[in-house]
């Protein structure tokens, strides 16, 4: 077993099998236990079975979870002194000892994230397609959402993609009435795009998408559209109702995933979304 930089997939995630150990010590990405190898000391993930070398513990019983409670893990196999012990990245089973690198905590797991904000009525919301890296982006203020002098939703008039090797690197928008840009996600490429004479709301998306989004197709009532990418990944297409009001996704140097949120109030001559009053 080795040390690696901390990230939050499932092989850096431990848990002893029954509290109060000593217990067999497993993690979230398999069904292995840890292993300890008496002939050579080295720890390593196998098969789970009942033998004291697959029997851990923290020292005293103690419930390490920050730095300042770390202890050392030991084994209750009977007349054996040795513990955790971490050097030059790898863990292996060592004489016990007052070093730091045989002070081990498991932090308790963080609170589950809140569930996301219910749309406003008469807004939907799309699949997700793409991937999952990079960072978040979307537009701002209410969590995507532009609003009007009188309270009602914008609609996304004007769209340029920015597409670096064939693949979408960059979305840049503005809302009906508005030049003020909004974007997401980076990189190096060029512009293409429309610039609508009319104020008219994207109705519809096209999205080839596989880990990236490879390519981008948006469209409005008016025949105004743009396109740009290649011809990667997978393809869904996304009726967006009465116009686009909010993009969101995730992208560093190149655009990983996109989620639209339109207008899908039923058609009335009176039907508007705007905030609540209260």
């Amino acid at each position: 077993m080795y040390m690696g930089g901390c990230h939050g997939g499932d092989n850096q995630l431990f848990y002893f099998e029954t509290w109060p150990p000593p217990s067999r010590l497993r993690n979230r990405h398999d069904d292995n236990c840890l292993d300890w190898n008496t002939g050579n000391n080295n720890l390593f993930w196998f098969g789970c079975h009942d033998g004291a070398n697959q029997k851990f513990m923290f020292e005293n019983d103690v419930k390490a979870e920050d730095v300042n409670s770390a202890a050392r893990i030991q084994s209750p196999w009977e007349g054996r002194n040795e513990c955790f012990d971490e050097g030059a990245g790898t863990v292996s089973m060592y004489t016990c000892h007052d070093g730091g690198n045989q002070k081990f905590y498991f932090p308790p797991p963080a609170p589950p994230s809140p569930p996301p904000p219910a749309l406003p009525a008469g807004l939907c919301k799309t699949d997700t397609v793409g991937g999952n890296g990079g960072s978040a982006f979307s537009s701002v203020e209410e969590s995507g959402l532009q609003f009007d002098t009188d309270g009602n939703v914008k609609h996304i008039c004007e769209m340029e993609l920015l597409v670096a090797n064939s693949v979408v690197s960059r979305l840049e928008w503005t809302y009906c009435g508005s030049d003020e840009k909004f974007g997401g996600a980076g990189g190096n490429g060029n512009f293409v795009g429309w610039h609508a004479s009319v104020a008219v709301p994207i109705t519809s998306a096209d999205v080839w998408a596989g880990g990236l989004v490879d390519k981008l197709h948006m469209a409005n009532a008016d025949g105004g559209e743009v396109t740009g990418g290649g011809n990667g990944g997978g393809h869904k297409h996304f009726d967006l109702g009465k116009g686009l009001v909010k993009i969101e996704g995730r992208g560093g140097g190149l655009i990983d995933s996109l989620t639209f949120t339109y207008d899908c109030t039923p058609d009335s001559p009176d039907s508007q979304i705007g905030r609540a009053h209260v």
